[in-house]
């Protein structure tokens, strides 16, 4: 359904025209298949609303979305329409897998609508594996800033095609959590901000596991890198390790770890490069405010680097 109304509106928004008001009952089957309808104003220039249409086009609030570009205080011109129709389409998805509306981005606790309790066990019911995917694409989408949304229908397309293409990879690699059992934090961050303290906590976790692992496979390790950077007014750590295994010149590993908050919560994933082959995997996500100990974080990282190590291993020996 959302796939195809994104391309109904590539090909409105191409014609600067906006819907604005998009929401459940805008959404009728016709031969099976989803039709947009209420196109009827308003009309936008340079994807800015001019401001002589009906629903959210004129500032009336949508219950079923309520995006902060619509409050009252926020001029016309600083919105952007288009953006707001794709954000939009994100909420009727989450509403397609809920049943619930996402209401407002942020609630009183600065949760998004996918943090919130009472859709948390719902997600995971419809998504399963693919949770960490569908996770990712709610947090783009419900950014409170719209210049950190999806910006065009083809941007969320492809995240939706890549959440349909998905399929993972199964390999026992329990016999290699020897490798690294036993790890522990044993540091406590002491940072500028509570978000940089619970991110710094992460951060240390991955490094003793880092270190770990570079001292008990020194001859074939390479590389780790570890860094940290400010992205717009949010703190992001990253991370990387590269492995080549030394008796087999092509057999090469790259792990990009990202840890950031996101709402309400603290969220690690993973760039992994083997070859041409990339991938990328949501490994940890949790409340932030509750997050004084990194162990349950360096157990999945462990397994993590002890399952892409073994895959490595058995296509390359």
């Amino acid at each position: 359904m959302c796939l195809r109304i994104l391309n109904v509106l590539m090909y409105c928004h191409e014609r600067n025209m906006t819907h604005s008001h998009l929401r459940p009952d805008q959404i009728v089957m016709s031969d099976g298949r989803p039709v947009l309808i209420d196109f009827s104003f308003p009309i936008s220039i340079n994807g800015y609303a001019n401001g002589n249409g009906n629903g959210n086009g004129n500032g009336k609030s949508n219950p079923f979305l309520e995006l902060p570009e619509y409050q009252v205080n926020i001029r016309v011109a600083e919105r952007n329409d288009r953006v707001s129709d794709i954000t939009a389409v994100a909420g009727l998805f989450f509403y397609t897998l809920t049943r619930e509306e996402p209401g407002t981005l942020k609630d009183r606790e600065g949760r998004m609508p996918h943090q919130r309790p009472s859709v948390r066990n719902k997600l995971l019911e419809v998504s399963q594996n693919r949770l960490f995917l569908v996770n990712q694409i709610f947090d783009r989408a419900f950014q409170w800033s719209h210049a950190e949304r999806y910006q065009t229908s083809q941007d969320l397309i492809e995240d939706l095609e890549r959440l349909k293409a998905y399929s993972k990879q199964e390999l026992s690699a329990s016999s290699l959590d020897e490798l690294l059992k036993g790890l522990r934090s044993s540091t406590q961050s002491q940072t500028v901000t509570p978000h940089e303290m619970r991110l710094q906590t992460a951060f240390n976790g991955l490094q003793m596991v880092f270190s770990e692992l570079a001292t008990a496979l020194e001859p074939d390790f390479r590389e780790m890198e570890a860094g940290y950077r400010k992205e717009v007014l949010r703190p992001v750590y990253t991370a990387f390790v590269k492995f080549n295994y030394r008796l087999v010149p092509d057999a090469r590993l790259t792990m990009r770890f990202r840890l950031e908050i996101v709402g309400s919560e603290l969220v690690v994933s993973v760039q992994v490069a083997r070859g041409a082959e990339e991938t990328v995997e949501e490994l940890f996500r949790t409340e932030h405010n509750a997050f004084y100990d990194s162990s349950p974080l360096e157990k999945i990282v462990r397994n993590f680097l002890a399952f892409n190590l073994a895959t490595l291993l058995t296509a390359k020996v």
